[in-house]
């Protein structure tokens, strides 16, 4: 039915195209006072309204998908692509899921590191603190969210700051150089889950 369609609509193009000829012929053998400018633009303007007309009707019946019908060609097929609404679902309660769990971790973290700032904290507790933390970022294969390695050195510099471990005593004082082992140790770590070599080799 749709070809048939088309083809009467160019039948009826043709016809058009050719009476509208037939009347500029007719007008011009009247001579130039009887088809002045605007005439002809008028008998142009009816010509191209009567080509393009079909084939403007063509484009709309192509563009349709099916009985109801999309104007926009691929529209219906995108839409069958879309995830269907139990899919949609289980991602957005798995993203919840994943927001507290986050949520979690970062709290824990921040509690690890305030445990290691503590005044008067042993070092032995705050290697053995380090070393919770550097588990933890090797586990998730990154930093708590809101955590960056800059906060994570600021921290531990301002402990060790504190507890003189600076300059030569953090390599001769044994408790520095204790501390200063876990400390290094945690940076690597953080260093290898974000490939940080691949970055400074830039």
């Amino acid at each position: 039915m749709a070809a048939q369609r088309l083809q009467a609509q160019e039948r009826r193009a043709w016809i058009l195209l050719l009476a509208a000829f037939a009347y500029v012929a007719a007008m011009s053998s009247f001579g130039e006072a009887w088809l002045v400018p605007t005439s002809r633009r008028a008998a142009a303007a009816t010509i191209v309204a009567g080509f393009a007309a079909p084939a403007l009707a063509q484009d709309i019946e192509v563009g349709r998908a099916g009985p109801a019908g999309s104007a926009v060609p691929g529209v219906d097929d995108m839409k069958s692509l879309a995830d269907s609404p139990e899919v949609v679902a289980a991602r957005q309660a798995w993203r919840e899921k994943e927001s507290k769990r986050q949520e979690g971790i970062y709290k824990e973290f921040r509690s690890w590191f305030a445990e290691f700032a503590k005044e008067g904290q042993s070092v032995d507790t705050r290697a053995e603190l380090l070393g919770k933390m550097q588990d933890v970022t090797l586990k998730e294969k990154m930093l708590p969210i809101g955590i960056t390695r800059e906060d994570v050195v600021k921290g531990v510099r301002a402990v060790k700051f504190n507890e003189g471990c600076i300059k030569d005593k953090i390599r001769k004082d044994p408790e520095c150089k204790k501390l200063e082992k876990a400390y290094q140790k945690f940076l690597a770590s953080i260093d290898k889950v974000y490939d940080r070599s691949l970055v400074t080799a830039r």
